[in-house]
């Protein structure tokens, strides 16, 4: 589970580039929220895709993940920043770099929100469920938000339909979700020819889990860190 990560680097960011783009052509238009090193995943895609990047999420954002990046590309799509109290990996001028490039950027800082203690592995800690809700709440002010914006300025455009309607102040005691269908896929592989046989290469495996009820327009595409490799999400 602990196994040696891809190092970021351009060979890497190519890769994920053209998977997320593989990935957001098959499911359409989403929303990242990315853990560590993730969140290059997103950055790279947002310049592959930008239309169909709705909004990133790049919780314990790391030092220098924004170099070289075509930041004029993610100005469009709404980023919100979120950082825990104790944080030691979060790169706390993230924002101000998208700042100055003209995005739309939010700064979740955790312990100005009451959510105290937390360490860079916020989804692992007790108080998991309360550090998600700024999260989600910001979802739904902001990237629906704009998406109704945008709707009502192009009434033509086609995007996935709204079921329901999101009360955020609904009982939040279950954390059971009834799921329609899941299941997993992958996208971008190719073989490989070796002495011993053909084998996959630049795969990039996809769990997903659809809701039986669909409360937000979008999906969410969950990136986890480097070093965990996706088992910690």
């Amino acid at each position: 589970a602990m196994g040696q990560p891809m190092a970021i680097n351009a060979i890497t960011l190519d890769l994920w580039r053209s998977r997320g783009a593989m990935l957001l052509d098959d499911i359409g238009p989403s929303v990242f929220v990315t853990h560590g090193d993730g969140a290059s995943f997103a950055w790279v895609t947002g310049e592959a895709r930008p239309a169909l990047v709705k909004g990133i999420v790049a919780v314990e954002q790391p030092p220098d993940s924004l170099r070289g990046r075509q930041l004029s590309a993610l100005t469009p799509i709404p980023i919100a920043i979120v950082a825990a109290e104790a944080s030691k990996s979060n790169d706390p001028s993230a924002a101000s770099v998208l700042r100055t490039a003209g995005g739309s950027i939010d700064l979740i800082l955790l312990a100005e929100r009451g959510i105290r203690g937390n360490g860079p592995m916020v989804m692992l800690e007790k108080n998991n469920r309360e550090a998600l809700q700024p999260i989600l709440t910001w979802m739904k002010v902001v990237v629906e938000a704009k998406r109704t914006s945008a709707i009502a300025a192009n009434p033509g455009r086609s995007d996935p339909p709204v079921i329901g309607n999101v009360d955020l102040n609904r009982n939040a005691e279950s954390t059971a979700v009834r799921l329609a269908d899941q299941g997993g896929f992958f996208v971008g592989i190719k073989r490989k020819a070796m002495p011993y046989g053909a084998i996959p290469q630049g795969q990039m495996f996809v769990q997903y889990m659809i809701p039986a009820e669909q409360r937000y327009p979008y999906p969410v595409v969950m990136v986890h860190g480097g070093g965990a490799q996706g088992t910690h999400m």
